[in-house]
């Protein structure tokens, strides 16, 4: 707004949105700190994320799991590595945005047609019973 620094021209001229991102946060005070916040804060996001996926998953992937019974813990962490390959994955291919994008319009896909066949699944145990 001051004309000190100018990310939209540094994006537009570079592509790089997660180094203006960076660039917007050394902006800021105590900029060191800050950025340690963020990595602490996107860890937990990950960790939480993808196992709280790779327990729904692996549960999913019962015919039949009894009340109170876990899946067995190899086939959670098989699947949390198959979460994390893809954004490694990314991370190493330094794709552009529209390639992220497209990407995530691929990996949504197979994962759209899970959500449905789930939501038949719920529709399927709430009826009731004769």
């Amino acid at each position: 707004m001051h004309g000190v620094a100018y990310f939209l021209i540094q994006l537009a001229q570079t592509g790089n949105l997660y180094g203006m991102i960076v660039d917007i946060i050394k902006t800021l005070p105590c900029a060191p700190l800050v950025m340690v916040a963020v990595s602490f804060t996107m860890i937990a996001f990950y960790a939480t994320s993808f196992d709280s996926i790779a327990l729904t998953a692996s549960c999913y992937c019962y015919h039949e799991l009894k009340e109170g019974e876990m899946p067995h813990k190899t086939l959670q962490l098989m699947l949390c590595i198959l979460l994390i390959l893809l954004p490694i994955a990314l991370l190493f291919a330094q794709s552009s945005m529209s390639n992220l994008q497209s990407v995530s319009i691929i990996t949504v896909f197979p994962i759209g047609i899970v959500i449905v066949m789930i939501a038949l699944s719920f529709l399927k145990d709430a009826k009731p019973k004769d």
